[in-house]
């Protein structure tokens, strides 16, 4: 694999990354709404007028939390292996194929596997026993230093109930059908906010009444948020790391912006800059805003050189070049024998 060739990969990379992370979004909507059919049976039996404290409660339980922070939990894992072992499979290849061109055939999967059982173990949640609701503006995934995955995910859960419920209780005091009100759950749940705009007269998009019953976006919205980021900071991680142990990298990476989405300020500023330190850019990925798909990207080495600092050091000779080799072995445990 040549340098121009390992950027492609990464290019290629970014595209099958967003492809996987957009799977995970649409089985959080395929769940959310699958999940809805015993609420939807409790607001069907519910009697006009106004929602009362105890139908508000019955609803509540109605809505099977442990079963969703299970499922979130495992579609971000799922997602998350995949982009990780992805990320790190574009520099092993590259170090197996310089090896291969000096006649050395190495299989470099233990040592990449392990850092990889790394990043993994670092985003895995922890359930948090005795959790307690709070309210809906705390939600903090700025910094994982922080907040915590698994408050992040209940806090989600709370907050497609909350909007189950507005829609409940806004439509009972307009005087629709319970039963009607449990298909347009339905429909809310699979097609977003746009299936109940028009509905409650004056009550508009963006509103500050619009925004505290419903929010502008899907009951889903908030869960879909933490999968995405979740899933993208640690694509970011295994960038870095993946490019600390090619030596056939620089100790600099490059911010790149991705195709896939729009791009804030902060995001603009990052791409200009640099080349950074892995430290420097680690430190980028720990606080940048949510929901950011860009990736990192290790400046490469001239490859003729690098490939002969691997002779060299296959050989045995006493050159720089086969000093910085030794140095990468020894550091991530590799024996050419």
């Amino acid at each position: 694999m040549t340098n121009a060739e390992y950027k492609a990969a990464k290019r290629k990379l970014t595209a099958s990354s967003a492809r996987q992370v957009l799977k995970k979004l649409r089985q959080i909507r395929i769940m959310y709404t699958k999940s809805a059919a015993r609420t939807e049976k409790v607001i069907a039996r519910l009697p006009g007028g106004t929602l009362s404290p105890s139908n508000r409660a019955k609803i509540l339980k109605s809505v099977n939390r442990n079963a969703l922070y299970d499922k979130i939990v495992g579609y971000i894992d799922d997602g998350r292996k995949t982009l990780v072992s992805d990320a790190f499979s574009v520099d092993k290849k590259y170090l197996e194929d310089a090896f291969k061109s000096i006649g050395k055939i190495v299989n470099l999967s233990p040592m990449f596997d392990r850092q990889a059982e790394r990043i993994n173990k670092k985003y895995k949640a922890k359930n948090t026993l005795g959790y307690v609701p709070v309210a809906a503006n705390s939600f903090v995934v700025r910094n994982r230093a922080e907040y915590t995955l698994s408050s992040a995910i209940w806090e989600s859960i709370d907050g497609y109930s909350d909007k189950i419920l507005a829609i409940v209780q806004a439509e009972l005091e307009a005087g629709t059908d319970p039963v009607k009100i449990a298909r347009l759950i339905e429909q809310y749940l699979a097609g977003g906010a746009e299936v109940v705009l028009g509905r409650w007269g004056d009550l508009k998009i963006g509103t500050t009444e619009y925004r505290k019953r419903l929010g502008t976006k899907g009951a889903d919205y908030r869960t879909q948020r933490v999968v995405r980021t979740e899933m993208y900071s640690a694509r970011r991680d295994a960038d870095i790391k993946s490019g600390e142990m090619n030596p056939g990298a620089t100790d600099k990476f490059t911010w790149h912006l991705s195709p896939a989405s729009n791009h804030c300020d902060e995001c603009e500023e990052n791409a200009s800059g640099g080349p950074y330190t892995a430290d420097e850019v680690q430190d980028m990925n720990n606080n940048i805003h949510p929901q950011c798909s860009c990736y990192v990207e290790p400046v490469m080495k001239n490859e003729d050189d690098f490939v002969q600092s691997l002779r060299d050091y296959v050989h045995g000779e006493d050159t720089a070049g086969a000093a910085e080799i030794e140095t990468w072995a020894s550091k991530y445990g590799f024996d050419t024998e």
